[in-house]
């Protein structure tokens, strides 16, 4: 009965597993704790005519330039048109454009505010002056980046107001003026905000998740494809891993990837998931999901069962292309992030669903992507000579 644990092999099982644990440990917790926004890429736009924008955005720019762990780093763009294709190339998280009548609109308040100290103002549409402030924020990027940027931009706007607002309170206190009620505008809210979204992700995409989730479907199936066919041309492989068997892998893989593109596609329909052309999204996924299959064929083909390990090491360490990449370490961004297929695969996806117009990052995208099948493609092919090598390293010798 316990003759097992006596055995090299439980043991060697066992420190694998415990591996395994180990590592997995690491990923999900050790990585995750060590998450913290730090420099995400923010626009600010000066549309101001006068002075006061100008100054306005060399404060602000030095304010995060001096501060090490600064949430954002704001990036001086100089028009609408450059902000715009910024946003579509995900340059930046979000932006904070002053308006063009900023200085004016706070010269004309603080105008008013004396001419009623002295008892001269005109009240007239007093109650929509306002110095504007429009915050946008490119939400289709990434959710949790979109979050952040939306938090950190409406902090500032409020700040700027409630700063103005003091000024101006201070000068009506040191005068001891006593003002009409609808000067309570102007000194409570001298600064106004809005808040819009570039490229925004419908109510009904899980919260933004709904790219990963698509990829993770497209993954999982192949996998387990990878894993059944592998198991189905055992008996040929077994025999001699050939052309015609490796042929019959990619064919049968292909016809595989296809199926699973459109069952992905009919559980989006089933849930009612907004998507922008079902068609395009049905050949993406499937495509992707051959070329996951490919990948994981050629570990499968060169390492056995120790490659869908691998493979499955490599979809934990993609979760975390659900966050900025601003966001993970140093170590994370350049060595694990950098080629995981799947963080490219989720790029693309994401493009098709929420970006309306392309995005910039899409061709680098493909370009890798198809880098991997080719190099898998070629991967599976040479595992021939492998199994060559095998089945003459196993003859025994003439006699």
């Amino acid at each position: 009965m316990f003759t097992l644990i006596t055995k090299k092999s439980y043991w060697l099982s066992l420190i694998a597993v415990l591996a395994f644990v180990s590592f997995f440990v690491l990923i999900q917790i050790g990585i995750r704790s060590s998450l913290s926004a730090k420099e995400l890429p923010i626009a600010i736009v000066n549309k101001d005519e006068g002075p006061l924008g100008e100054q306005l955005e060399e404060k602000l720019i030095k304010k995060f330039e001096a501060t090490d762990d600064a949430k954002i780093k704001l990036i001086r763009v100089d028009s609408s048109k450059k902000l715009n294709q910024g946003f579509n190339d995900k340059k930046y998280y979000g932006a904070l454009v002053i308006d063009q009548s900023f200085s004016a609109d706070i010269a004309q308040e603080q105008t008013l505010l004396k001419q009623a100290i002295v008892g001269s103002a005109d009240t007239q549409n007093i109650q929509n002056l306002s110095a504007k402030l429009e915050i946008k924020i490119n939400e289709g990027m990434n959710a949790t980046g979109a979050g952040l940027a939306t938090t950190v931009l409406t902090q500032l706007a409020t700040s700027m107001n409630t700063q103005i607002s003091q000024n101006q309170q201070e000068l009506l206190s040191s005068s001891n003026a006593k003002l009409p009620v609808s000067f309570n505008s102007i000194l409570n809210n001298p600064v106004s905000y809005s808040v819009s979204k570039i490229n925004p992700i419908p109510e009904d995409n899980i919260n933004g998740m709904l790219p990963f989730l698509s990829i993770m479907l497209a993954w999982m199936g192949s996998l387990v494809m990878a894993l059944l066919l592998s198991r189905i041309h055992q008996p040929l492989k077994a025999k001699m891993l050939n052309m015609k068997v490796v042929t019959s892998q990619i064919v049968s893989g292909l016809l595989g990837a296809i199926a699973i593109g459109l069952l992905v596609s009919v559980f989006m329909k089933i849930f009612s998931v907004t998507i922008p052309d079902f068609s395009i999204y049905t050949l993406a996924i499937s495509s992707l999901a051959f070329v996951f299959y490919l990948i994981q064929s050629a570990l499968v083909n060169w390492l056995g069962m120790a490659g869908m390990g691998i493979a499955t090491v490599m979809f934990m360490l993609s979760t975390f292309s659900t966050y900025p990449i601003e966001m993970l370490n140093h170590f994370m961004q350049t060595y694990i992030m950098s080629w995981l297929p799947i963080r490219y695969a989720v790029d693309l996806i994401t493009n098709l669903l929420y970006f309306e117009n392309g995005s910039g990052t899409t061709q680098t995208s493909v370009t890798v992507i198809l880098i991997y099948a080719i190099v898998a493609i070629a991967l599976m092919y040479l595992s021939i000579f492998k199994s060559l090598f095998k089945g003459v390293k196993g003859q025994p010798k003439a006699a």
